[in-house]
Order: C-alpha cells, then sequence, then structure tokens
C-alpha cells in the first residue's frame, strides 16, 4: 500500500525530530567513545542530509566489492589446497544468522553469548563472520567486556609472522619471493618455525600462550608475536610480501590457527575468531554467527560515521559544545565529499 501524503509528512517530522534530538545529544565522549552508540546518534543526525547519503551509498559499494574480492582470492587458495591435499574438502557449517539493524552491539553480544550457555564459563570458541561494516569488531569488544577469560584470535599476526620467514629465506637464497611460494615445500619448512603453547615466564617476563618464531638458520628469534606485532611484523619486508605468501599458504595458516585456539579453549578461555568463511570454516566450533544487515546501506553510513568523527575529533575537546561537533562533523563530511567528487 503507497503511503499517503500525510504519512509522508508524518515520517518527515519524525527524522527531523530525531535529528534534532541527536544533536542535541552530541559532545566529545559520545564522539570519542566510536562505539555503536556513537554511530546511531551521528547517523540521525545526518539522516536527511543529501551528502552523507550519496557518500554512504558510494562506500557500502565499494565496501561490498573489496569483501567479495577478499572472499574470492581467499577460496581460491583454499580451493588450491584442497586440490593438494593440504586442506580437506569441507561442507559449509551452519551460521547462526543475526540481522543487527536495530540492535544495539550489547544486543548482539547477548543472544551470542545466550546461544553459547553454560560453554563460556568452561572454555569454547567463536567463531564470527559477516561484511565488513555489520559491527563485528564492536561486538567483540563487548563480549570481551562481558567475559572475564576470553580473547581475540588473529590469523593476519600467523600470516605476518610466516612472511617475516619467508623474506628472509628468500633473501638469503637470492631469489624472487613469487618463485620462493610457487615451491609450497619451503612454505611448509617454515611453518615448523612457529610454535603456539604456553610459554610461561621467559627472562622474568610473562608469556603465556603465545606464537614463537624461531628459526636458527635465519637468525630469527625466539620472538614472542604478541610483543613484535607492531614492530617487527609491521616492517617493509613484512608489509610488502604479505599478500604474495598469504595467496600460498591459506591451507597451512588454517591447521595452525584450529590447533591453537584448540589449545586455548582446552585451558579454559573463550576464543573469538572472526574472518572470512572460507578459512574460520575450518576452526572447529559449534559456536558460529554471521553478522548480517537487512538495508546494506547502513554499512556505508557507518563507515562514513567513523571517517567523520576520527576527523571531528581532532578539532574538539572535552569543553566542545553540542553545536561545535555539528560543525566539526559536517566540515568533515563536506571535505569528504569534496575530494571524492575531485
Amino acid at each position: 500500500m503507497a503511503m499517503s501524503t500525510t504519512d509522508t509528512s508524518m515520517v518527515q517530522i519524525s527524522s527531523k525530530q530525531d535529528a534534532v534530538v541527536a544533536e542535541g545529544m552530541l559532545s566529545y565522549k559520545l564522539l570519542s567513545a566510536e562505539d555503536d552508540v556513537t554511530s546511531n546518534t551521528v547517523m540521525k543526525c545526518f539522516a536527511s542530509i543529501e551528502a552523507f547519503n550519496e557518500q554512504s551509498a558510494k562506500v557500502t559499494k565499494e565496501i561490498q566489492q573489496r569483501d567479495q574480492d577478499d572472499a574470492d582470492k581467499l577460496q581460491t587458495g583454499v580451493d588450491a589446497d584442497v586440490e593438494l591435499g593440504v586442506l580437506p574438502k569441507l561442507d559449509a557449517p551452519t551460521y547462526m544468522q543475526i540481522d543487527v539493524l536495530g540492535k544495539s552491539a550489547d544486543e548482539v553480544a547477548g543472544i551470542m553469548l545466550e546461544k553459547c550457555g553454560t560453554a563460556v564459563d568452561t572454555g569454547c570458541v567463536i567463531v564470527l563472520v559477516g561484511l565488513s561494516g555489520t559491527g563485528k569488531g564492536t561486538t567483540v569488544k563487548k563480549i570481551r567486556s562481558k567475559v572475564k577469560n576470553s580473547l581475540t584470535w588473529s590469523n593476519g599476526n600467523v600470516f605476518r609472522s610466516l612472511t617475516l620467514l619467508a623474506a628472509a629465506k628468500a633473501e638469503s637464497l637470492g631469489v624472487e619471493m613469487k618463485d620462493f611460494v610457487a615451491e609450497k615445500k619451503n612454505l611448509v619448512a617454515l611453518m615448523e618455525s612457529l610454535t603456539f603453547e604456553d610459554h610461561g615466564v621467559v627472562d622474568g617476563q610473562e608469556i603465556g600462550f603465545d606464537t614463537k618464531i624461531h628459526n636458527e638458520e635465519l637468525k630469527i628469534g625466539p620472538l614472542y608475536v604478541n610483543q613484535v606485532k607492531n614492530t617487527t611484523l609491521k616492517g617493509p619486508s613484512v608489509a610488502t610480501n604479505i599478500p604474495t605468501v598469504a595467496g600460498q599458504s591459506q591451507g597451512m595458516v588454517v591447521q595452525y590457527v584450529d590447533k591453537a585456539v584448540a589449545k586455548l579453549q582446552a585451558a579454559g578461555f573463550v576464543v573469538l575468531v572472526e574472518g572470512r568463511e572460507a578459512t574460520v570454516n575450518y576452526v572447529k566450533s559449534p559456536y558460529r554467527f554471521c553478522l548480517s544487515l537487512q538495508d546494506p546501506t547502513i554499512i556505508g553510513k557507518r563507515r562514513m560515521v567513523q571517517r567523520m568523527v576520527g576527523a571531528a575529533l581532532k578539532k574538539l575537546n572535552e569543553d566542545s559544545t553540542s553545536k561545535e561537533c555539528m560543525e566539526a562533523l559536517s566540515a568533515a563530511l563536506s571535505s569528504f565529499a569534496t575530494t571524492a567528487a575531485q
């Protein structure tokens, strides 16, 4: 049934009222929280702003295309490893679908934890997938705040660790990285330099569960990922070569991750594994969730809000008024729109 003129007018009035209320809620504290409350408030403020909706639509398409490209590349790598026998052929596991539209991150986290039941008290693995912008990161943070003995797992750090070793080995052999990784046995051998376990105390420092990188031949290590993830593992040799290495090591990393999270679960941890289905499908767990949005344009709106808030915060302080917050956000939007048009 089509909406009458009166109904349309009421919707417009309601939207304007929501925007006025939301603008009054703006503050430096709210913006600096950069959580789901921040996103929802700012989206209400700009709901009727044409530039915001146009830029958000473009961002949504960019995110969807990038996610699809990444998923295709990962699936290609996994399929190749299945063909080689590195990975078993897998029937896609079932994920509980959660439409996050209209739900706070607290509510989404609550749904997931309720599904897990008492397993969170003894240790379990929670697998989370979904398009970029559906709130996976925020939901993980909420769960971490609710579950004391919880942690997140990063597949990226394993790929980076392997890339560090591969770059050093290729350089020692005087060969190009693409030629070195073409022989999968080279990467298989280097994976033996990575070990995940409870390392306890090392040199007076508590290491606990972590990936150790140690290769005497290459004079690398012992290094512990959590100590070097923002330094050595983000160096130029890793950043330059990780796409090449990752494309040839999906199966190896998947197997490594599955064994690592199993050890954490056995130790009583609640492990949150976030990633693409092509790889996390191989992580053994009955607790699997996929976040989605009935209205995909929200994905772009959330990302636009993140960008606008990031830019606005640089011009604001704790004493900034709601009006000044709105002005800073509007200026950020105008800047992004102008840049996109060039």
